[in-house]
C-alpha cells in the first residue's frame, strides 16, 4: 500500500489536518502523521517556534518506521503538508537531507512558505507547490523568485489567485494572530477543489 504523511499547519494537530488525513485514506493511502509539535510541548507555532530544519529530522524518523512495516510499499512514500507543513514538505524535498533514501516519493506544499530562492532551490524530488498570491503571511515576491530559481522538473508550480488557507472549509474566513501581527485566512471552494484534484493526480 502506498502511504501518505500529511503535515500540520502551525496550529498542530487539528480537525482542519484531522480532514486532510481522512481525505488521503479516502484516496487509498495508508496515512500517518509525526506529532513534531506534542514531542516538543509545543501547543502552537504560528508566532514562532518549530523552525522547518528541526522538523525535517521528524519526517527522517517517520520513514524509518514505515520501513518496517510491511504493508507500505517501499518507495512509495508521499508528504503533503499546508502553511507551515506546506514549507516544511519544501524543505524535505531538498538534496541536502536525502530523504528518497528514506522511501519519500515526492512532496506537496500547500502556501508553505517563506521561500528561499537561495535556500530551498536545490529540489531532488517530485515537488508540487500550490501557492496563494493575496498571502499575507510571508512574501510571496519570495515564492516567485523561489518558483524561477528551481529546476522545472522536478518542481511544479501554481499560484491561484487566493489567500493562505484557501483549502481550510472549517475555518473559513478569519483574521489570526501570526508574526506579522493579523494574518488572514480565506476557503475558496473553487481554489480549494483544483487544489485537491492537482494533489490527488499528482
Amino acid at each position: 500500500q502506498t502511504c501518505a504523511l500529511p503535515i500540520y499547519t502551525c496550529g498542530g494537530l487539528d480537525e482542519f489536518s484531522e480532514m486532510w488525513a481522512k481525505r488521503l485514506a479516502s484516496w487509498g493511502y495508508f496515512v500517518i502523521t509525526p506529532d513534531s509539535y506534542g514531542a516538543r510541548d509545543i501547543q502552537n507555532a504560528c508566532l514562532g517556534g518549530a523552525p522547518p530544519n528541526n522538523l525535517v529530522s521528524d519526517i527522517a524518523g517517520a520513514l524509518d518506521f514505515l520501513d518496517t512495516r510491511p504493508e507500505v510499499l517501499k518507495g512509495r512514500i508521499a508528504l503533503l503538508g499546508n502553511s507551515a507543513g506546506g514549507k516544511l514538505a519544501i524543505r524535505a524535498a531538498q538534496q541536502r537531507f536525502g530523504l528518497a533514501q528514506r522511501g519519500l516519493r515526492g512532496a506537496v506544499s500547500l502556501y508553505g512558505g517563506p521561500c528561499s530562492a537561495g535556500e530551498d532551490r536545490f529540489v531532488s524530488l517530485p515537488l508540487l507547490a500550490l501557492m496563494a498570491e493575496k498571502d499575507d503571511w510571508f512574501p510571496i515576491a519570495g515564492c516567485h523568485a523561489w518558483a524561477e530559481a528551481t529546476p522545472k522538473p522536478p518542481l511544479q508550480a501554481v499560484f491561484y489567485q487566493a489567500h493562505h488557507g484557501f483549502d481550510n472549509s472549517v475555518i473559513m474566513n478569519r483574521a489570526v494572530p501570526c508574526r506579522n501581527g493579523q494574518c488572514h485566512l480565506v476557503y475558496d471552494a473553487a481554489v480549494s477543489a483544483d487544489a485537491e484534484a492537482r494533489a490527488k493526480a499528482f
